[in-house]
């Protein structure tokens, strides 16, 4: 039977009195209010189903079927979108959307970025250690000092090197070039150019060469006159200009050894124009050079003069004093690599032209110079003894400048030979590589050899056979290694 309602009153509707008037309405606006979710139900989205009246439809009565008025299971919430969903094909699991992978990729690279630098800060704290403890053997181990370790002998004429002991003493005293790099140098030039001309060695066995790239017109004859002033008193002084500043230090320096002069000469010392070396200088680091013809750089210590200027100068030479007597000095000691700090040093001309010489590719020209010739297998030497006094600078902008040019310039030199250093036969790296290459020679070369033999043939008798080389010969079994 359809519901009715009542419409009206009796005296107005009907007329009986007594009698009621019902009159059926339409079954659509009849509808019972939406029951409250159910808590311990959820549903899809939040969406609460509608459920439709009893008279409307007829429940399903067969055994394990599930009623369509309404969702009776429960569902994962919107986000849990990792679990997998049942279907009408079986289970599969939702997609990922993108924010999640996103997130879950910066976790990773979070995390291995850590790791990263704690594996980096081990390293350095290694190192650190290491270098410390070699340098303070080095300090207490006095038979390991330079001048026990590497054969040194006076100059003729005695201790002090008498450079005034006749044309025959002075013939024995090897052709010496002293460069002088500088730009717009308009308060210290006087310094420097006075410390060169006034080293302690043969008129006619050296030469002072004043490398000159400012772009002042009044500092640079400024500098001239102050060259000519010393040529009037029977000093061999050269001044040489550029056209142009390409390559900077390095192009000056490069430029410099290309005269016919230059290259007579077999040891040069490089000196920026804020540094004051000693007289005796070159009678203290040239012998090592002369009777060690393996070493291809000596390097001295700097001496700041201005340390005590401010706090910023004070940092400046905690820090350099930490460069010099630790880390130059534990690498020389353990007869390892140290860079070259570009002044206060004295290098090998025949070792410098075998390195491929001065290059302008970086910012760090005498890093690049002493890895090229350490990949030679040139040696260094640190002497801590000798002094030459410099100034740091005294105002931030300079110092930042300095530092910037350090720091972007090792780095782009890496950046440039790290290759070339993993694969050279003087690296770590490149003297497994090597040593293995020898090894499978010698395994085709002899009936049977072991890995030890191998190994110290390599190092004592140095074979040395390129990588590809060699294996193509041993794989083709035609021919040997030479």
């Amino acid at each position: 039977m359809a519901p009715t309602t009542v419409v009206g009153s009796s005296s107005q509707l009907s007329p009986h009195p007594n009698v009621l008037l019902l009159v059926p309405l339409p079954l659509v606006a009849s509808r019972p209010p939406t029951p409250p979710p159910s808590a311990g139900r959820s549903y899809h989205h939040g969406i609460t189903p509608t459920p439709t009246h009893p008279a409307l439809s007829k429940p399903n009565r067969k055994k394990g079927a599930r009623s369509q008025s309404c969702c009776t299971r429960a569902h994962p919430p919107p986000h849990s979108s990792l679990r997998s969903v049942r279907s009408k094909q079986g289970t599969q699991p939702a997609r990922v959307p993108m924010p999640a992978l996103a997130a879950a990729a910066a976790a990773w690279a979070l995390r291995a970025a850590v790791w990263a630098c704690l594996a980096a800060s081990a390293m350095l704290v290694a190192e650190a250690a290491y270098m410390g403890l070699a340098s303070l053997v080095a300090a207490v181990a006095l038979w390991r000092r330079p001048g026990r370790r590497y054969r040194w002998e006076p100059m003729p004429g005695g201790v002090g090197g008498d450079v005034e002991a006749g044309p025959a003493a002075a013939a024995e005293f090897p052709m010496v070039l002293v460069q002088i790099p500088m730009y717009n140098e308009r308060e210290v030039y006087k310094l420097s150019i006075s410390a060169a001309c006034a080293l302690t060695w043969p008129p006619d066995r050296i030469i002072i060469q004043v490398l000159d790239d400012s772009t002042d017109p009044i500092i640079k004859e400024l500098v001239e006159l102050e060259c000519l002033d010393w040529a009037s008193k029977k000093i061999n002084i050269k001044y040489e200009v550029r056209n142009n500043r390409k390559g900077y230090k390095a192009g000056a320096l490069k430029k410099g050894m290309e005269h016919i002069y230059a290259q007579q000469c077999d040891f040069v010392a490089i000196f920026d124009a804020d540094f004051q070396p000693e007289s005796d200088f070159l009678l203290k680091t040239i012998p090592f050079l002369v009777h060690n013809p393996k070493i291809a750089l000596i390097q001295t210590r700097w001496e700041f003069v201005n340390y005590d200027v401010c706090l910023m100068t004070r940092i400046q030479k905690m820090s350099l004093d930490y460069h010099f007597k630790v880390e130059q000095e534990s690498g020389s000691f353990v007869h390892s690599f140290f860079g070259f700090n570009g002044t206060a040093g004295v290098w090998r001309v025949s070792a410098i032209n075998q390195s491929g010489g001065w290059k302008d590719r970086t910012t760090v020209e005498d890093m690049d110079l002493a890895v090229r010739a350490s990949l030679n297998g040139w040696e260094f030497l640190y002497v801590g003894d000798i002094r030459v006094k410099s100034e740091l600078p005294s105002t931030f902008q300079a110092y930042r400048h300095q530092q910037h040019r350090w720091t972007c310039g090792a780095a782009n030199l890496f950046r440039k030979m790290a290759w070339e250093i993993i694969t050279n036969k003087h690296s770590c790296m490149g003297a497994v590589l090597y040593t293995h290459c020898h090894y499978m020679y010698e395994c085709h070369k002899k009936s049977w050899v072991s890995p030890s033999d191998a190994l110290l043939d390599s190092v004592r008798e140095c074979h040395v056979h390129a990588p590809h080389a060699c294996c193509s010969k041993w794989f083709a079994r035609d021919c040997a290694c030479k």
